[in-house]
């Protein structure tokens, strides 16, 4: 993540801004698997979420189905998620040269939030050079 931040810094115009959005670690309490559902008329999601906290990756699988005519569709997907620290991602991209700032809301929107107090930050990335308003 942090070689991919770097190259995009160097490639930012004058005024660049970069905004992108990371989950953090204690998304699912340690040592247990979080499942639930979603359901519609003719469709229903089911997802199990777990988390490797050494490797720091959240593992999402998800089954859906969909009714088609008198049958039901279904798909089954696996979704890897690495894990940040918010704080220590800050710090990297701070060594690189952009301002950053973490928001937990977006307007008045307050962002998902994992395990409390764990929430999943929106990260607004500046360059220093590049930014002339003053404005942290």
């Amino acid at each position: 993540m942090v070689h991919l931040c770097d190259r995009i810094y160097k490639g930012l115009s004058a005024g660049g801004l970069l905004i992108f959005d990371i989950a953090e670690p204690g998304q699912v309490t340690s040592g247990s698997t979080n499942q639930g559902f979603k359901e519609g008329e003719d469709w229903i999601v089911m997802f199990e979420k777990s988390e490797d906290r050494e490797r720091e990756i959240l593992t999402r699988r998800i089954i859906s189905l969909r009714q088609v005519g008198e049958h039901y569709r279904r798909d089954d997907e696996v979704h890897h998620q690495q894990l940040y620290k918010a704080a220590d991602l800050a710090a990297e991209l701070r060594k690189i040269g952009f301002q950053v700032e973490i928001m937990r809301r977006y307007g008045s929107y307050n962002l998902r939030s994992g395990t409390p107090p764990l929430p999943e930050p929106v990260q607004h990335l500046l360059p220093e050079n590049q930014y002339d308003n003053g404005v942290t």
